[in-house]
This record gives C-alpha cells, sequence and structure tokens, in this order.
C-alpha cells in the first residue's frame, strides 16, 4: 500500500532506498525479480545514469515508523517508510581508475540528492557467494572501500547477503562455516583493521549477514531487515555527510583514494606515449586513453589544478610528438553526415580523420531534451582537452538535421547554445551545413541575432571527402580573414572562443554561459514535473495511479539527481551560502539556488528558501525587473510556511515578506498586496511578542515588528487621505499606527538610535491625523492631536546629528508638525496652548533639505515641498499677504522663498511623480499671488503657465506608472481639475496654442497612456527589445529607490539588524541611466520624439477632418478654442455658462433619464412625465444659447461651410450632455438648432483624430461586417430584445451586404466568437444591451450571450488594426464615468481605443423599435451606392466610414418626425463618436 493523507510532492519522505551491489552483475537481477517480480530498469533524464538502475517499487504491508533528524527552522519529524526502491550501483573497477570516478561521482550524486530530498537511505546491500570461507580480489577491494570511505563505523546499514543456491555442492555445514568466517572478517574490516582489541567484540550494530533463499519470503525478509531497527533508518553514511563541507570531490577520503591511483595511471601512460611516439596508427587509440583519465581528473579537480598538475605537465610532453602539425574540427552531428566506418570510432573522443592530420571530434547535437546536458558535458571536456594539451582548433560545425529543415525548437536550441559556446568573436569559426541553403534562409532574423557571421555551406557534395574539404576550406578562408589583426601574436581560435575562455577562466560546467542556459533548461523542464505530480491524490489512488505516481516521483528523483550531476561538485556539494557569497554575479546566483531548491524538499528548505528571496530582492534592486520583486515576495511566503510556527527565523522572514508586499503595492498599486503586507506584519508581531525572552536584542526584534505594522498602517491611511479624499480613509487606520508605535516605543531603550525614528513617525502619524480632522472641519481635534505631534517630537530631544540614517525624515517630521500647528493658530484662528514657532519649522525643514541634498536622495523633493508649505503658510499670515500697496517681492521675502522651494521640489526628477506635481500645482498658486501682488497683467505672468506646464506634464506621468486603471482614476479623480485651470489661466494670459497644448495633454490621460504604451513601447519592442526593457525597469527602479528612501521602517531595520537600507544604487546614477537611454531610444528610427507631448505643429494636423471645438469648463470662466484648417487659433469666450450651471444641466438631465421608459437600459423603466419633456427642452436651449451658438457664428465659413463634420471636445459636467441636440425647440416651427448647421461628433481628445489618420490601411482587405443580436438576455441584465432580430435582419436580407455580413445571433455570439469576428471585420454592429459599470469604467460591456459582458478592457486589448465603424445600438455606451469626465471611460470611447475610426452610440437608454430604425435608416444611406448598377460585388471596394455622422444625423431627423415632437429623450441619445 502507499502512504495515506501525505501531499504528493512529500511521498519521497514515505519511500526508503537501498543500494545493491554484487559480486556478479546478475545476481542483482535475480533478487530484484525475487522480490518484485521484474529486474532492474535503466534511467532516463538529463546526464547518463548507466551506472545507476532501479526497480519497480515493492509497499509494506505495515508502514514503519522513524524519526526524522531536526533541521533549521523545524523540530523532528515523525516519518514512516511504506515503501521501498532498489537502486542498482556498477562496482567499482580493479583495474580502470577513471570509470571508477564516473561511479564515485554518480554516487556523491545520488547520496546529495537522497539528502536534498530528505529521502530516507536504509544502507547498501551486497550479493556474493559463500563457497570460500573469505572475501578476495574485486569484491574484498570494493567491500573495504565502502567500509572505509563510504558507509564509516557504525553508520549506514551494510547487509552481505549470501546467495545460497548458487552453492551447488556445498554442505550447509560447510556454508555456514564459512558465513561466520566472512561475518567475521566483514566485523573487523567495519571495525577497522588492526585493531586487535576489538577482535573478538560483537558485531557492528548496522552489519548483517543474511542469506537468500529460494523460498517465496526470502527476499522481503532481507529487506525487512533493514527496516528493523528504526533508529538506523535516519542515520547516513559517511560520505553523505562529507559532502557538503567538501569544494570538491578529490577532498573526500574515497577522492583522494582514486586521485592517488590516477596519478599512478598518469605517469604509466606517460612512459606509453615515449615508447609509441611513431606510432601514427595509435594517434585515435592514445588520445581516447588520454581523454578518458582526462575527463576523470576534471570530475575530481578544478581545470586549473589538472592544468597545473605536473604529471599532465609530463603526458602533455609526451603527447606533443604525437598530435605535433594535427588539427581538430568539433562536429555535432546526430545524421552521421561524414562518417564512412562508425564502428572504427574511439568510444571516449571519437575522431574522423579528414587528410592532411585534420581531424573531427564528433559529439551529438543537442536535442532540446534534459539528454543536453550530458551533450554539453562532452563539449565541454572536449575543449578542456583542447585547452589542456594547447590543440589547435580549427572551427566548429553544425550539421543540420534533414528531419528539421526549418528554425524548429530542436535547431533553435542548437543555434542558442553554438553561440554561447563560440562567443562573438569566434562565430566566423562556425560552419552551419544543411541539404540546402536558400538566401532567405541565410537572413533570418533568428540566423542573424543568434550567429551573425557564421559560414554556410550546403551537403550537396559528391562525397564525405568533398564535404570535408569544403568545410575545412571554410574555416581556412575565415582564419585567413582575420590573420591580419594578429600579427604580432598570432592567431588562436582557442583564445577567441567564449567556452575555452570560460574554461581557462576555472567555471565549472554549469557555471559557463551556455551552461547556465542548460541548466536553467532542465530547473524549468524539473518545475513542470512538479507541477505534474500535483495532480495526483495519494491518499485516493488506485493501484494503477499509484504505479504513475511512483514512476513520476522515480523520474523526478533521476532528473534531480542529473541536476546536481550537471551542475559540478565545486558548485553543489559545497557549502552554499559560502559559494554564493563569493559569487558576484546575482544571476547565476539564483540560478544555482534554484537549482539546490528544485532537488531539496521545500519543507526543509526554509533558509534556503529565503536566501533564494534575498537574491531575487537584490537583483530587483540592482535591475528593476517586477518579476524579481514578485519572485521576491513568493519565496519568502514559501519560506514562511516551511517553518515551524513558533520558529525563531519565522517573524524576520515575515517582516521581510511584508516590506516586499507593501513595496508592490505602491508601486504596481495592487491593493490586495497592501492588505497581504498588513496581515503578514501583525504575525510577525504576534510572533514576537509571545516570546519570553526579554533581553535587549529580543526586545528591539519585538520593536521592528511592532514598528512595521505601524508604517503599513500610516502609509495606506496617508494614501487613502491623499488619493480618495478623508470620507472614504479610515481613521482607525491611523490610530492603530499609533498604538503599535507606541509599543514599539516600550521597547526600544531612551537614547536608542532607534528611538528617534519611533517618535518621528509618532509626530508624523499625529500630523496626518490633525489633517483628516481638518479637512473634517473638526477644529478643535486638529488643534489638539497637533499639539501632540509636537510632544511626541520633542521626545527626540536632543536631536540626532546627522550621522543618524533617519536625520532627514526626523527633521521633516518636525517641519510638518511646527508649520501645521503655525498654519491653525495663525491661519485658521485656532486657540493652542503652545505658542507658534514657524521659525522652527523653516530651520528643520532647511536642515532636512540640506541634508538631502548633499546626500543624494529622492527624499529632497519631498522635504523641499513641505518647506516650501512652511513659507506660504508664513506669507499668509504676514503683511505681504495683506499689504495693497507694495508691488515687489523681495527676494527674502516668505513668498519669494516659498517659489523657489516649490520650483526647485518640481525639478527634482527622481523626487515622486506626485510629490512634484504637489509641487508644481503650489508653484502655480503662488506665482499667481505673486501676480496679483506685484499686479502684472495677465499675459506677463509667464512663471504661473510654466508651473502649470510642469502640473499637465506630471498628470500624464502620473497616470503612466504601471498602475492598475481603477488605480488611475482613483489618483485622477482629485488632481485632473487642474487641466481647466491651467488652460484658463493660459487663455487668460494670450497664450493660446499653450491652452491647447493643456487641454489636450490633460484630457483622456488614460486612454493616451494606453496608446502610448501599447503601441510606441511595443513598437520600441519590435525594433529594440533591449531598450525598451531597460527603459521600463530603470523607470521602477527610481520609483523603488523613491520608495526605499522615504521607508522608515528600513532605516530601522538598518539600526536594529544592520541591513543597508538600500541595495539599488543611488537615485541620481538611475536618472543618468535613463536619460543615456532616452537618448539611444531617440537615435532609433521613428522614435524622435520620444518623451514629449504633443505641440500644436502636431494638433493641428487634426484639421484635415474638419473644425475641432474645445470647450474648456473652470468654476466661473467658460471658453470655446475653435481650431479650423490654415486659420489662428478662435477664441470664443461663453460668459454665461459656468461649472455650477453646467452641474445642474447635468442633474437635470439626470432626473430626465431615470423618468424614461427605455427598453434597451439595464433597470428598469419608469413612466415618462411632461415634466422631464420640458426640461430636456431648457437643457438644450440654455447648451445652444450659452455654448453652441456663439460658437457657430465665430466659425469661418470658407474654412467651415455648411453641413460640414464638426468635432466637440467637452470639460467637466458638459462631457455628459447632449450638446450635438443643443437648439431652441420652444417656437412651434420656428426651430433653431445645430443640426441645421453642421454635423456634430465627439472626440475624447484630438489624438484620437491624429491616430485615426495614420492608422493601419485596409485597402487590401475584404470588406467585412460583423452584427452581432442578442435577442434573449437574462432578466436582471436587461430582459428580452426582440427587436434586435428585426435590426440585423435588415443587413442579412440586403442584396450587397448580406456579401459582407457575419450575423451572429443569440447563442452565436459568444464573447470568444464575437471577439474572434471582430479582428476580421472593419464594421460592427452590436444590438443588445450594454452595462456601464460606475466603479471601474473599463468593466463597462456589451451583454452577449447567456449574459456574459465584452467588456471594454477586453475590447482595447483586441487592437484591430484595420476597424473603421463601430455601431453600437446598445444602451449607456456613451454613458462615461461622472467622476472622471476627461477620461471618457465609456465603451464607445473604448472602441476609438481598440482602432475603430468612428462610433455609433447612446448616451443613455433607447426604445428597441428606435434602434431598429436607426440601424436600418443609417444602412440604407451607407449601402445606397452599392446599389446602383456596376458596383463591384467583390468586396474589395471601399464604403467610406466617414459618411457614418452624416447619415445618423439623416436617421434621427427622420425619427424625430417619426415620434412625438417632445419626446426629446427618444432621439437625442443617439451620438456619434469620433472621425
Amino acid at each position: 500500500m502507499a502512504p495515506a493523507n501525505v501531499p504528493i510532492l512529500e511521498f519521497t519522505h514515505d519511500t526508503g532506498v537501498i543500494i545493491v551491489l554484487a559480486a556478479r552483475p546478475p545476481l542483482k537481477n535475480t533478487f530484484c525479480v525475487s522480490l518484485t517480480k521484474k529486474g532492474f530498469n535503466s534511467t532516463t533524464g538529463p546526464s547518463d545514469a548507466n551506472n545507476i538502475r532501479y526497480s519497480e517499487p515493492y509497499h509494506l504491508q505495515k508502514p514503519v515508523e522513524y524519526t526524522e533528524s531536526a533541521t533549521e527552522g523545524r523540530k523532528p519529524v515523525q516519518r514512516r517508510i511504506a515503501c521501498v526502491q532498489l537502486l542498482s550501483l556498477t562496482e567499482f573497477s580493479s583495474t580502470n581508475p577513471s570509470e571508477n570516478v564516473d561511479i564515485f561521482a554518480d554516487l556523491c550524486a545520488l547520496l546529495a540528492t537522497l539528502s536534498m530530498r530528505s529521502q530516507p537511505f536504509l544502507g547498501f546491500l551486497y550479493l556474493g557467494e559463500s563457497k570460500i570461507p573469505r572475501i578476495g580480489g574485486a569484491a574484498g577491494t570494493l567491500i573495504e572501500q565502502l567500509a572505509k570511505y563510504i558507509i564509516g563505523r557504525g553508520r549506514s546499514q551494510f547487509a552481505f547477503v549470501s546467495v545460497s543456491w548458487l552453492d551447488k555442492g556445498v554442505r550447509e555445514a560447510v556454508l555456514a562455516s564459512n558465513e561466520e568466517k566472512i561475518r567475521t572478517w566483514l566485523d573487523r574490516t567495519f571495525r577497522g583493521a588492526g585493531s586487535s582489541s576489538e577482535a573478538g567484540s560483537s558485531q557492528p550494530q548496522n552489519l548483517k549477514m543474511l542469506r537468500l533463499t529460494q523460498d517465496a519470503g526470502s527476499s522481503i525478509n532481507i529487506i525487512l531487515a533493514f527496516l528493523s531497527n528504526p533508529a538506523s533508518i535516519s542515520s547516513k553514511p559517511l560520505l553523505q555527510d562529507q559532502l557538503p563541507d567538501k569544494a570538491r570531490l578529490s577532498d573526500t577520503s574515497i577522492g583522494q583514494e582514486f586521485d592517488s591511483k590516477l596519478g599512478r595511471v598518469l605517469r604509466e601512460l606517460c612512459d606509453d606515449l615515449l615508447e609509441d611516439q611513431e606510432r601514427k596508427d595509435l594517434f585515435p587509440e592514445h588520445l581516447d586513453t588520454v581523454f578518458q583519465h582526462h575527463s576523470g581528473f576534471l570530475e575530481l579537480h578544478s581545470y586549473d589544478k589538472v592544468r597545473k598538475n605536473p604529471e599532465w605537465s609530463a603526458v602533455k610532453t609526451a603527447l606533443a610528438d604525437i598530435v605535433k602539425d594535427a588539427s581538430f574540427i568539433l562536429l555535432f552531428d546526430r545524421d552521421s553526415t561524414l562518417i564512412s566506418e562508425p564502428k572504427k570510432l574511439k568510444p571516449h573522443f571519437p575522431l574522423i580523420p579528414a587528410g592532411n592530420s585534420t581531424y573531427f571530434i564528433l559529439v551529438p547535437t543537442f536535442q532540446n531534451t534534459p539528454g543536453d546536458a550530458l551533450i554539453f558535458a562532452q563539449v565541454y571536456r572536449c575543449l578542456a582537452f583542447i585547452n589542456t594539451f594547447d590543440l589547435q582548433l580549427l572551427g566548429i560545425t553544425y550539421c543540420w538535421p534533414d528531419s528539421s529543415p526549418r528554425i524548429k525548437a530542436e535547431v533553435y536550441c542548437n543555434l542558442k547554445l553554438l553561440s554561447k559556446i563560440c562567443g562573438t568573436n569566434s562565430l566566423d569559426h562556425l560552419v552551419l551545413l544543411k541539404s540546402t541553403w536558400q538566401s532567405v534562409d541565410q537572413n533570418t532574423g533568428v540566423l542573424q541575432s543568434l550567429v551573425p557571421g557564421a559560414n554556410f555551406l550546403a551537403k550537396n557534395r559528391h562525397n564525405h571527402d568533398a564535404l570535408k574539404a569544403a568545410i575545412i576550406q571554410a574555416l581556412k578562408t575565415a582564419t585567413a580573414r582575420v590573420l591580419p589583426d594578429h600579427k604580432q601574436t598570432g592567431f588562436d581560435l582557442k583564445s577567441e572562443t567564449a567556452l575555452c575562455q570560460e574554461i581557462k577562466g576555472n567555471n565549472s560546467i554549469s557555471g559557463t554561459s551556455a551552461g547556465v542556459e542548460v541548466l536553467e533548461f532542465l530547473t524549468k523542464e524539473l518545475a513542470e514535473r512538479e507541477d505534474d505530480l500535483k495532480v495526483y491524490d495519494a491518499s485516493n489512488s488506485n493501484a494503477e495511479s499509484l504505479h504513475r505516481i511512483w514512476h513520476s516521483q522515480i523520474t523526478m528523483l533521476f532528473f534531480q539527481w542529473g541536476i546536481i550531476r550537471f551542475s559540478g561538485s565545486a558548485s553543489i556539494y559545497q557549502n552554499i551560502e559560502a559559494e554564493l557569497q563569493k559569487d558576484a554575479n546575482v544571476q547565476k546566483a539564483i540560478l544555482r539556488m534554484e537549482a539546490i531548491l528544485s532537488v531539496h524538499s521545500k519543507s526543509q528548505s526554509g533558509h534556503r528558501l529565503a536566501q533564494l528571496g534575498g537574491l531575487y530582492s537584490a537583483q530587483f534592486a540592482a535591475h528593476g525587473d517586477s518579476t524579481d520583486l514578485s519572485n521576491t515576495i513568493k519565496q519568502y511566503n514559501e519560506a514562511v510556511a516551511s517553518l515551524d510556527p513558533d520558529s525563531p527565523k519565522r517573524a524576520e522572514y515575515l517582516l521581510t515578506l511584508g516590506s516586499h508586499l507593501e513595496k508592490k503595492c505602491q508601486l504596481f498599486g495592487q491593493k490586495d498586496d497592501l492588505v497581504n503586507a498588513i496581515l503578514v506584519c501583525q504575525e510577525a508581531a504576534d510572533v514576537l511578542a509571545k516570546s519570553l525572552d526579554s533581553s535587549l536584542p529580543s526586545d528591539l526584534r519585538k520593536a521592528l515588528a511592532a514598528h512595521a505594522m505601524a508604517a503599513v498602517l500610516k502609509r495606506k491611511f496617508e494614501d487613502d487621505m491623499e488619493n480618495t479624499g478623508v470620507d472614504k480613509s479610515d481613521v482607525n487606520d491611523i490610530n492603530t499606527a499609533i498604538l503599535y508605535l507606541h509599543k514599539a516605543e516600550g521597547l526600544v531603550p531612551h537614547g536608542h538610535q532607534a528611538a528617534s525614528i519611533i517618535f518621528s513617525d509618532l509626530c508624523h502619524s499625529h500630523v496626518l491625523k490633525s489633517k483628516y480632522h481638518s479637512y473634517k472641519n473638526e477644529g478643535q481635534q486638529a488643534i489638539s492631536t497637533i499639539e501632540t505631534a509636537m510632544d511626541e517630537y520633542n521626545k527626540t530631544l536632543p536631536e540626532p546629528g546627522p550621522t543618524h540614517p533617519a536625520y532627514a525624515m526626523i527633521l521633516d517630521a518636525k517641519c510638518q508638525a511646527y508649520s501645521k500647528h503655525y498654519k491653525l493658530v495663525k491661519v485658521k484662528t485656532l486657540t493652542s496652548k503652545y505658542a507658534v514657532d514657524i521659525q522652527e519649522a523653516i530651520r528643520a525643514g532647511e536642515m532636512a533639505v540640506s541634508h538631502s541634498h548633499k546626500e543624494g536622495t529622492s527624499q529632497e523633493c519631498r522635504y523641499l515641498l513641505n518647506l516650501g508649505k512652511a513659507y506660504w503658510y508664513l506669507h499668509e499670515s504676514s503683511s505681504e499677504a495683506s499689504s495693497t500697496g507694495s508691488t515687489v517681492v523681495e527676494e527674502s521675502s516668505p513668498l519669494a522663498k516659498a517659489i523657489e522651494c516649490f520650483f526647485q521640489s518640481v525639478l527634482c526628477k527622481i523626487g515622486d511623480h506626485m510629490t512634484r506635481f504637489k509641487s508644481a500645482r503650489n508653484w502655480a498658486k503662488v506665482e499667481t499671488k505673486k501676480a496679483i501682488i506685484t499686479k502684472l497683467r495677465a499675459s506677463e505672468s509667464d512663471m504661473a503657465l510654466k508651473a502649470y506646464e510642469c502640473c499637465v506634464v506630471l498628470l500624464a506621468q502620473i497616470a503612466g506608472e504601471e498602475i492598475p486603471l481603477y488605480e488611475q482614476h482613483r489618483r485622477l479623480e482629485k488632481i485632473q481639475k487642474i487641466v481647466y485651470q491651467a488652460t484658463a489661466a493660459a487663455i487668460d494670459c494670450g497664450k493660446l496654442d499653450k491652452a491647447i497644448e493643456f487641454f489636450e495633454e490633460g484630457r483622456s490621460v488614460i486612454w493616451k497612456h494606453y496608446f502610448k504604451h501599447d503601441l510606441i513601447m511595443q513598437a520600441l519592442k519590435d525594433k529594440n527589445p533591449k531598450l525598451a526593457k531597460e527603459w521600463s525597469n530603470h523607470q521602477t527602479q527610481l520609483r523603488s529607490n523613491e520608495k526605499d528612501e522615504a521607508n522608515s521602517n528600513l532605516k530601522m531595520r538598518a539600526i536594529i539588524l544592520g541591513e543597508e537600507a538600500s541595495q539599488s544604487p543611488a537615485s541620481s546614477f538611475i536618472m543618468k541611466g535613463l536619460k543615456k537611454i532616452e537618448r539611444a531610444i531617440k537615435q532609433v528610427a521613428g522614435f524622435a520624439s520620444f518623451g514629449f507631448y504633443q505641440n500644436l505643429s502636431l494638433l493641428d494636423k487634426a484639421t484635415e477632418h474638419g473644425s475641432i471645438i474645445l470647450i474648456n469648463l473652470y468654476d466661473k470662466q467658460c471658453d470655446a478654442l475653435i481650431l479650423q484648417k490654415q486659420k489662428p487659433i478662435t477664441h470664443v469666450r461663453l460668459p454665461k455658462m459656468t461649472s455650477r450651471i453646467a452641474a445642474e444641466l447635468q442633474e437635470n438631465l439626470k432626473e430626465v433619464i431615470g423618468f424614461r421608459a427605455g427598453s434597451r437600459g439595464i433597470k428598469p423603466a419608469k413612466q415618462a412625465l411632461n415634466k422631464g419633456k420640458k426640461t430636456m427642452e431648457a437643457i438644450l436651449k440654455t447648451l445652444w444659447v450659452d455654448i453652441a451658438d456663439p460658437v457657430v457664428k465665430s466659425l469661418d465659413q470658407a474654412s467651415t461651410p455648411a453641413y460640414s463634420h464638426i468635432f466637440w471636445c467637452m470639460s467637466g459636467p458638459l462631457a455628459f450632455l447632449p450638446l450635438h441636440a443643443a437648439g431652441d425647440y420652444t417656437i412651434k416651427g420656428q426651430t433653431i438648432r445645430l443640426a441645421d448647421f453642421f454635423h456634430s461628433s465627439y472626440i475624447p481628445n484630438i489624438f484620437s483624430l491624429l491616430r485615426s489618420s495614420t492608422s493601419t490601411s485596409s485597402n487590401k482587405a475584404k470588406f467585412q461586417l460583423l452584427a452581432v443580436a442578442q435577442s434573449k438576455t437574462p432578466s436582471e441584465q436587461g430582459g428580452n430584445l426582440p427587436k434586435t432580430l428585426e435590426e440585423v435582419g435588415y443587413l442579412k436580407r440586403h442584396k450587397v451586404a448580406t456579401i459582407h455580413t457575419t450575423v451572429l445571433i443569440n447563442e452565436e455570439g459568444t464573447v470568444a466568437r464575437v471577439k474572434q469576428e471582430l479582428i476580421k471585420s472593419q464594421w460592427a454592429h452590436f444590438a443588445c444591451h450594454g452595462v456601464q459599470d460606475p466603479v471601474d469604467g473599463l468593466k463597462s460591456a456589451l451583454i452577449l450571450h447567456e449574459g456574459k459582458g465584452l467588456t471594454l478592457k477586453e475590447l482595447v486589448e483586441l487592437k484591430i488594426t484595420h476597424a473603421e465603424l463601430a455601431f453600437l445600438s446598445a444602451c449607456q455606451t456613451a454613458k462615461g464615468d461622472q467622476t472622471l469626465p476627461e477620461e471618457h471611460i465609456h465603451l464607445a470611447a473604448g472602441m476609438l481605443t481598440a482602432g475603430y475610426q468612428g462610433v455609433i452610440a447612446t448616451m443613455w437608454s433607447i426604445d428597441d423599435d428606435d434602434g431598429v430604425d436607426v440601424a436600418k435608416w443609417v444602412y440604407e444611406n451607407l449601402f445606397k451606392d452599392t446599389t446602383t448598377p456596376g458596383w463591384p460585388s467583390t468586396g474589395l471596394e471601399r464604403l467610406d466610414s466617414k459618411n457614418a455622422v452624416k447619415a445618423l444625423n439623416e436617421a434621427v431627423e427622420k425619427l424625430r418626425k417619426k415620434v412625438p415632437t417632445d419626446d426629446y429623450a427618444r432621439w437625442v441619445p443617439f451620438v456619434h463618436i469620433g472621425l
């Protein structure tokens, strides 16, 4: 039976391993068949396991319990053996030490694998005969080696099993006597030869003498003997204990023995070579022998030691004359392309003669399988051999397999590894041999990127000799080309070949560039096999599935063994911590650690998992790749899970995990990460709080955990206040943070450096809480809390000096507390028990700024902002602010100082974007105040415009951060109104071009980020993926640095744990790198303007499609800016419209829509009321009189003739009002309206028109229209829409449209099918329900089959390249997010973002009948030209989607005449968006 209730990945704990050896190999199979009914199986995996074979499993009827030894972070664990696995090992030879080294290395890797898997090793079983009373010869030597070097005295179990029925003719008494004498010999051997004092003592406990008979249960009893003493199960053999502490295999006892024997063989070999100097016929044999022994030495020693070994130097001298004038070509070939006589090839160093003392060294091609490890090991040994004996390397040849004429996975694997083996300097000495070559083949991107400069030869030669000659000639030609550059030193290809040089640099196999690739492949393959195992449930499996589980496990065992074997003794057996500390290459260290963890039981690897997390963290700090941060969190999560709940390391890992979760939230905006960070820090604090240890180090760790919890909660509260507002902030967060800070305060002795950080954080926490009360208009609580903040700060006195890690941060807390106190008392006129001291706030702020500037940290930006506020508060309460006489602002005045602080903060490019934005906003405010004081005319206030320009640019940078869109919405909701203010300021200054640039850059920021990020960055990735990756990583790295420098808990960790506050390079260094990357990007074709926002010269191109009217609404000021083709900008003041009036109109419209009975809405409709009609009439008239009419009168008739296409871009509440329908409908028969003059479309921004004009042409694509109708919809999502079938039915009946239309009705219209068809179609029509998500606009959706939504996010991600027109005959498709009117977060705008040039949509619910009529009339208009004789029906003709706006207006006019005259709500919602 298999073990029950055991996690499948821990199944290894239940399987005990016995290694089987024998006097004669057939005995092993005999025993295996006796136990399992089958013989031993050959292994498969990433390395050569011919020396190890495995049996079928033997399941015990009753599991055996045993206690597993304790490991770091875990107590001893009770386990059991439920299954036994036999592994056959090749016996050591008495004649060939090189073969013994290979077996020895296999055994070491096996023991290391079992140890790392926490798999119990039961012992060694030796099968022999007892016909004679002694063990001698090879068997005796083998057992002596096992006893002395591998098992050790009193350690792992050893059983000598006498196979009785083989001793025919021997009487039982003689047999018993012989066995007793063998037992005595074994006893003496395992106790130590020559120790007479122990000669008569009892047999060692772990030594067994057993007999195998032909009885059915004999083999089972032998296995049970290994399990009879549970205490022996957890004991390890001597060699298994030695391995972790040895740098190389030669450092083990038995390794030294083999090393000595190899030395004797070398001396004999040297003599043989000297004797056979003239025997050229023995050339291949000599090289094969020397190569075999050289490979054995490489198993035991580093390459450097082999090279310097005097015995090898003697061999080199002896071999010199034999190999003189010979040259070699490494040949990768699996198809025997150049082999005429395969049987003559030597087994270890196969040489194919090519004439003129030139030889090909044959190695197999890589297969893109785990076996590539074995192939690469052979390549490594070949080139190491060539290096050692200074053989002439002529080049490398790769025979392209005939079965793969194209670059498939196998070929790509070979090309990639060959590029690593050769390196850039020797690729011209690589020959690619293929059946035939086409010129297009040679110029493929893969070949040009991986092996540029390689030689291309075809196999179409008549015979082997001709082909060999062609290869040699190509390589000699390559050498001739480079010889002039090596006149002084001579050309040596070995010095140019990457792998040869890496070998000389003493790199292990897995430490070379190609070896790293192979090891990474193996590690990933192993991880996939682990994932495959997770599907099994060991506790609920039948015999067949249990056998599959076992087979998967044995495959994994040999896979893990192969990884260890390939990794090389230098990197896998040595203590891993010491090895990684020596390794400056973090990426290589990560790979090594992953390889080690891949063969460890996760439950036993807490420390290593945490160490791997630390390596990933270091790599993230160094490079800024977000994947590394995610991997850091993953590894620490697993490290925590692997430890016992009361492990002392648990709290440490939890705190580190919490820190990285918090950072991930700050950088990428996932709120779940912050929630998890809080939970993790809470757990860490709770774990440490339970500790009874009250020593200072213990209390400091407890204080650190409490402070970490407080810091996360404080930051959450601060972010919520800034980004979502006070009403959505939870004051309990800051109260809990203060509680934890007081806990930390009680654990840190007075005067300790950590105490100052705690007090400053207490001070800052109360400052935040005071701001909260101020925003809530709770003045008394605000002043009381700020007084507490001052009290907390005073605990730091005397103030720490500049050497304190948080010196500037502590001073900044004081600046904030004292300046906030001054503002509440002097500006808000609240009463306080403390006297105000703004000068102390300024002094602290100046010192914080000065120190931060010297240190070059990003926090200078934040400190300048707070210092600027202090100066501003001083100005507000001074006579300067109230004076009306003076028109001069002195440079030393508080106002001038405030301006300078805000200005310098904005210039601090390594600072946080939001902090810089706040500084720019404050700078604009104080510059405006300065202009008022100095009585500057609006046109002269250039500095205010510069400040506003910074605001607008930073707005885009804030939205451009890699954070979720809902988080972008949250941030923009509070700050985007600055765009209106900036635009109004530019208009007042007469800078209309600047006003348009402000207006455009601040609109649809998120959508444009999509365009820029998806289109521009994707284009950059296509042209230069390395630059694109570096740009993204540097941006993340810079932001990460800023977060680290603002993190007080990291400074606490630096003080208490001695950690570095940050592992990242300095922010200034990162910024220099970013600028360098930006310059490089601008050198890439098409990226000269990378990083700039659109200026007017670019925006002016959009007027080719028609005049554009921008309506800017700010407070009491409303302006129209008109862009007309080849005309100056026209400014129209709209004095009757204000923000208040627009908001009232919006509320009135909501009321009207609420009364509507639209059948394609989501909510049940109410009955229409006359009041609603009157209200709509008033809204439309106001829009006409206050906005549309003044604009129409200002349009130039030459540039904008009657009934031409005009585009409206609205701001604020105006974006939700139906301006396209504006008109005076109050006088019957004398109606005047906008539609009488022009065809109106809405645009979210000018950029959308620019993008439409440059979008991919579809002229060569067959015209296709997709029509989707959903007549059946769940009632909770709007109910059935029977008329939609009639709507799309028109397209099916139309004699031309039907040819080019794909119609999906009801169940045909699944989300997947619709997305598939959208990509093929230029036009799309949706007759269905639509829903607007009020929280996350990207979740707004078209409701398809079974009520499933095609969301706005999915539409955007489709990126349809040839899209033209989308008709959304669904409700609410142009109803946007009212908190962010500038972003146009609705389905229609999403279709523009998805690639459509124009969209017909609705602003609110429509009647089902109206949807049918309008769609029919629109398509009648658009298809009318196709009804004329001669119109082709090939589908290659173009229908002009730009006629859609005209077709829609005419259709709406028909509907207006059809419905009751005053039923505005039925025809007004139809709108056209885009081109």
